[in-house]
């Protein structure tokens, strides 16, 4: 574990808020925390990836590997570099980088919880998010502004979160 304890009561607390989210999202998400830093989350969602010979289809299911920075509790960390698709490979999206799998989340502040980002991401697999002038992938965002009428892939799920996650 890391020697920071704030960013240790940090990463504990998200461990149970998130176990909480899992439960009340069955068949949606799974999530394994990596200490002391990371977690390993299974969408099954539909997502695009772009096959060897160029083919664009769709995947039932995506494996994403978010990695906090030490000093994630006290700045904000590079929205390119917190997450990444790990599988399955080659993933299609203006806001992935297709042959590292890097995820541009978007903007996020210090001590973002792991649900808001685990949220973001979702909207960003199923095409309810995505830039298309300024991705990280610009063949992706070009083939996106063409097929925009296929977005989102699916309906967007309400995700059910624990109550002392919830703000009014």
């Amino acid at each position: 574990m890391t020697s920071d304890p704030i960013f240790k009561s940090f990463f504990i607390n998200e461990c149970e808020e998130l176990s909480a989210m899992v439960e009340l999202n069955p068949g949606f998400l799974r999530v394994t925390a990596v200490p002391p830093n990371a977690f390993l989350v299974q969408f099954i969602c539909k997502g695009l990836l772009r096959e060897p010979g160029g083919e664009i289809e769709e995947a039932p299911a995506f494996v994403v590997g978010i990695r906090l920075p030490a000093n994630y509790c006290r700045e904000a960390p590079d929205p390119t570099a917190i997450a990444h698709v790990i599988a399955p490979h080659h993933p299609w999206h203006p806001n992935v980088h297709g042959p590292s799998g890097r995820i541009c989340v978007g903007h996020i502040g210090p001590s973002t919880s792991v649900a808001d980002l685990i949220m973001q991401i979702y909207t960003i697999l199923i095409y309810r998010n995505y830039a298309t002038h300024d991705g990280l992938s610009p063949e992706a965002a070009q083939w996106a502004r063409h097929h925009q009428d296929r977005f989102p892939l699916e309906q967007p799920r309400p995700i059910h979160l624990p109550p002392n996650l919830i703000t009014s």
